[in-house]
């Protein structure tokens, strides 16, 4: 894909409403850093703006009381560094779980992670053509299959999530399931 689509795509996004609405909350979260404490910044974050409003979800309620109180303080320094001035600040910690996830998202058995020394930049650079590409894609899944660990039914390289998982390939295992009892 040339890169003149690129800028095409990228400017009509920019040419739509919401682009300026996210524009303006990242300036926000920018101007929220620097306007809290490091320790209040780590403890809650913007989340919307309503007629007005700033909604800011915390990471407890003693948080979402603390800085209710200085809610009068922090509007004065935040106010002078946005383009519409804002007429108060909620806070709450009932969204703060959605903005901040604590358990990272379960992986799946089969998800295979690159290693660094695998893919390179210089494997990238050359020439980009359908065939060049699936070259280079065939030399990396060789490479990366090599270190896997064999299936004990199919004795083909497995990921090893899917060993942990089933103690044999997902081929394997499907047949399985599909198998009468």
């Amino acid at each position: 894909m040339p890169f003149d689509s690129f800028d095409k795509i990228l400017n009509a996004i920019q040419q739509q409403p919401e682009w300026n609405a996210y524009q303006q909350y990242c300036h926000l979260l920018q101007c929220w850093k620097q306007v809290v404490a490091p320790q209040v910044a780590a403890n809650s974050r913007p989340r919307s703006i309503s007629r007005s409003v700033l909604w800011v979800a915390t990471s407890s309620s003693v948080w979402a009381q603390t800085l209710s109180l200085q809610r009068h303080q922090i509007l004065k320094k935040l106010n002078p560094e946005l383009p519409e001035p804002l007429k108060d600040i909620r806070f709450s910690p009932a969204q703060w779980h959605d903005c901040h996830r604590t358990d990272p998202e379960p992986e799946h058995p089969s998800q295979i992670k690159i290693p660094p020394e695998v893919l390179t930049i210089s494997e990238l650079e050359g020439e980009n053509t359908p065939e060049s590409a699936f070259k280079r894609w065939f030399e990396v899944a060789q490479a990366r299959s090599q270190s896997w660990p064999l299936c004990p039914q199919c004795q083909c390289p497995t990921p090893p999530g899917e060993l942990a998982r089933w103690a044999i390939c997902g081929l394997c295992a499907a047949k399985q399931w599909q198998s009468p009892l």
